[in-house]
């Protein structure tokens, strides 16, 4: 009985396995219908999107066999690495080993990933920047960014957003990088840091951060310097993954050897990447929205940083306990008075946004998202001013804050202020003069339309407003001014008047005057720095050679001044009868003159030969030495301003000797450019 029992057992347990395979292999024989339940038909939001027998794009690999063999190692893997992302045909792709040389021919892909070698004939680049031009893809690896003297492109220079290749690490090493925009679709879902598999890193002069059309992703971070053994960086800034945002592109600059894809977060980013620019740009791409906002943590590695950020924290401290006692946050720190104390202002003081502006450049420099805490409640107090149509300082008072906000974070709302406040801004422009008034107050008694050299700095806020709307009334509107100004305020040695007085029913010039100089045909020195700045900055929107020819020239003319002092930190005017007496200080400096100066030919540096651009950054690198060295206060003093000894009003007995805020936001301004110069 036992016997049979045991039989039976055994007969049920055979049975059981035959009818479970069977089951199996009949269940493995259906296919999965995936189209059952069309998303658009859910009740409730369907978790996937799937393509179907629809192709999502069509994509172009172009690769050179002939290559250096590092570069064709990682080539292939690429190659194997974005097929197996075409499974299913989600995708289709064509491989090429030259970029094809009619538009007719690119224009069939929506993305094409160069992944060694860029086009090299006049035709195959002709009809690449076309392609560019009106809407293609773009991705770029490693060596599709190298560009030295023999390339001889300019516009893939512009394209690529920075200059030539400069240096590199060697030989070919692992990296810790930084991922500083979590809220960008390329890199959301990456971790705020991670190791990048070894590879050789190209840095390039000037820096693509030194773009304002560029947005970087991902930059090695600090803490791996010195980086190489044979080629070894030291120190800087060093982006290795950005989009120019004037285009459909992503560059990234790994690329080097057989480790490219063995890491599972690189792989993201490039699968990110792809799928970013093949799907469309910023505006269309289903892939683009965010709504976390991680931001990223940041060392302060600079000796003259670390003093700044020591400042700038005690002045928040003295800040709001001001505010807090008056119970009023809308209060900015504009100075200090003869007998120490903060002086405070509202807007529409044109001192207003310059506080917040230096709190949005700590975060530019530190990533540190207390910095930009800080920075974004220190701007919208100030927000009002956008509708203030009785100043020319709006660029002052809001691109230097607002403005600032948006080229670092990209959100649309501090993108809506600018645009407002150059809409308002342009109501003080007149036809007949062709430039913006500047005061109001004063007419008619001193004059009819005043005009102030200053006013050049605003019109920053009108090319902006131009460049990121696509109205070119605010561009007309800032080239107009710059044009009278160049024509109107300079003497014939190319100082400039502080005031042209404007008559306003046919534009003629009825006087040039001074206002803050000391007598008319004085060189008041923050005069001179507004106009060489203004100049170059205008050079950076329009590339007119005029205002780039002007800007040099007023370099040329401050270079020539022979009583300046050793230190190159200026005399409030250069013309004052007491410079020759400094020993009893009866002929104030003024440190903000020397800030916006350096901070000028740093950019100016960007824009001319070798020669001159060595010769800028030697004068503004002793200027800013200077001011590090003889003009910073005690930690913990001066109401936690940066600088001592800027000459705001001496005419008006005001603001002498003092620090001052737009000193310190210039001199971050000038630190900053000094560090990517260095690049």
């Amino acid at each position: 009985m036992c016997k049979f029992t045991n039989i039976m057992k055994k007969v049920k347990l055979l049975l059981f396995i035959l009818l479970t395979t069977c089951s199996i292999v009949l269940k493995g024989q259906q296919k999965e219908d995936y189209s059952i339940v069309a998303p658009n038909t859910q009740t409730m939001p369907y978790p996937a999107d799937y393509a179907g027998d629809r192709i999502r794009f069509h994509a172009l690999f172009v690769w050179d066999p002939a290559a250096e063999s590092a570069h064709v190692e990682f080539d292939q893997q690429a190659l194997q690495f974005f097929h197996k992302l075409s499974y299913g045909e989600g995708f289709t792709y064509d491989v090429k080993t030259e970029c094809p040389a009619s538009l007719d021919s690119l224009i069939q892909y929506d993305v094409v990933v160069m992944l060694n070698s860029l086009p090299q004939s006049p035709k195959a680049r002709a009809a690449f920047e076309q392609y560019m031009e009106q809407g293609g893809g773009w991705i770029g690896f490693h060596a599709t960014g190298y560009n030295d003297k023999d390339t001889h492109w300019p516009w893939f220079n512009q394209f690529l957003g920075c200059g030539q290749f400069l240096c590199n690490n060697w030989p070919p090493q692992p990296v810790l990088v930084d991922v500083e925009d979590n809220l960008h679709a390329i890199t959301r879902n990456l971790p705020s840091q991670f190791v990048a598999p070894a590879s050789e890193f190209y840095r390039f002069s000037p820096s693509p951060r030194a773009n304002k059309d560029v947005e970087v992703l991902v930059s090695i971070s600090p803490k791996n310097y010195p980086l190489g053994i044979k080629d070894i960086v030291l120190y800087g800034d060093f982006p290795i993954v950005w989009t120019n945002k004037n285009y459909r592109m992503v560059y990234l600059n790994m690329g080097h050897g057989d480790e490219g894809f063995i890491d599972a977060t690189q792989n993201l980013l490039f699968t990110n990447a792809f799928r970013w620019v093949a799907l469309g740009n910023n505006k269309d791409n289903t892939y683009q929205h965010q709504t976390a906002d991680e931001g990223k943590s940041g060392e302060i590695t600079n000796q003259t940083f670390a003093k700044v950020e020591q400042q700038l924290r005690y002045q928040l401290e003295q800040v709001n306990k001001i505010r807090k006692e008056r119970n009023d946050w809308t209060l900015m720190p504009r100075s200090v008075e003869k007998d120490g104390t903060l002086r405070m202002v509202h807007q529409p003081d044109w001192c207003c946004g310059f506080f917040s502006g230096e709190l949005w450049q700590m975060y530019q420099y530190s990533h540190d998202p207390f910095w930009r805490s800080q920075a974004v409640s220190n701007t919208w107090p100030i927000e009002k001013v956008k509708m203030d149509g009785g100043s020319h300082d709006l660029g002052f008072m809001v691109f230097n804050s607002f403005g600032k906000a948006w080229q670092l974070t990209g959100e649309q709302s501090y993108r809506d202020v600018v645009v407002e406040a150059a809409n308002t801004l342009i109501t003080r422009y007149d036809d007949k003069v062709g430039c913006i008034r500047s005061w109001s107050w004063g007419t008619p008694e001193r004059w009819q339309y005043a005009v102030i050299i200053d006013n050049m700095m605003n019109l920053e806020l009108l090319f902006e407003a131009s460049k990121i709307t696509g109205d070119n009334r605010y561009y007309k509107i800032a080239v107009n001014h710059a044009n009278a100004t160049l024509k109107h305020h300079f003497r014939a040695d190319n100082s400039c008047y502080h005031v042209v007085d404007y008559n306003p029913i046919d534009g003629s010039v009825i006087k040039r005057i001074t206002h803050q100089g000391l007598f008319d045909e004085s060189v008041w020195s923050r005069g001179q720095g507004w106009a060489l700045y203004g100049f170059t900055m205008c050079y950076r929107y329009t590339h007119d050679k005029a205002y780039l020819g002007q800007a040099q020239k007023i370099a040329d003319y401050w270079f020539s001044q022979t009583n300046m002092p050793d230190d190159l930190i200026p005399y409030w005017d250069m013309r004052d009868p007491a410079i020759p007496i400094t020993q009893d200080g009866s002929c104030p400096r003024d440190a903000s003159a020397a800030a916006i100066i350096a901070s000028a030919l740093y950019e100016l540096a960007t824009y001319v030969d070798v020669a001159q651009a060595n010769n800028y950054r030697r004068y503004a690198d002793k200027m800013i030495s200077s001011l590090e060295t003889y003009y910073l206060p005690e930690p913990q003093t001066a109401q936690g301003f940066l600088l001592l000894h800027s000459t705001g009003n001496y005419p008006a007995n005001d603001e002498i000797d003092v620090p001052i805020n737009y000193a310190d936001y210039y001199f971050l301004e000038a630190l900053l450019r000094r560090e990517m110069s260095k690049q």
